[in-house]
């Protein structure tokens, strides 16, 4: 009697455990997605000193780009010349190759000509930005 009495109570106990239910609870932060407006009046042109290659910069403060996205996240941006359509950054458009880099708070994008020559580059335009800000758990 003793050892069915311990029986029952041992299967009672595998029933109990296996019926317990693990809850996973998950945190999912979304990306954001920031537009903003480069005109033509925003670039600023930049010689370097040795080689002669000319630069036109333009700097964009972004407040949602903060530290924790910078050192752990992914930064996209895409520019639209005129069309409507975006295309990512790096990106050869018209001769011109645009390319971009970031800290926190703000992007620097640069506009150079594409075959690497020293030659006079005319300054780029207005250009419409998306810049798409992916945050991860490292």
């Amino acid at each position: 009697m003793k050892r069915i009495l311990t029986l029952a109570l041992l299967f009672s106990i595998v029933l109990l455990a296996s019926s317990c239910k693990k809850e996973v609870t998950e945190v999912i932060q979304p990306n954001q997605t920031v537009f903003r407006e480069v005109r033509a009046s925003d670039w600023v042109l930049k010689t370097d000193q040795q080689t002669g290659a000319k630069t036109w910069s333009a700097t964009l403060g972004v407040n949602q780009l903060d530290e924790y996205i910078h050192d752990n996240g992914g930064v996209l941006v895409y520019a639209s010349f005129d069309n409507g359509v975006y295309e990512q950054i790096p990106q050869v458009y018209n001769g011109i190759a645009y390319s971009m880099s970031y800290v926190p708070r703000a992007i620097q994008l640069d506009a150079q000509l594409s075959d690497y020559t020293n030659d006079d580059i005319s300054q780029p335009g207005d250009v419409s930005i998306k810049i798409v800000l992916i945050d991860s758990v490292p």
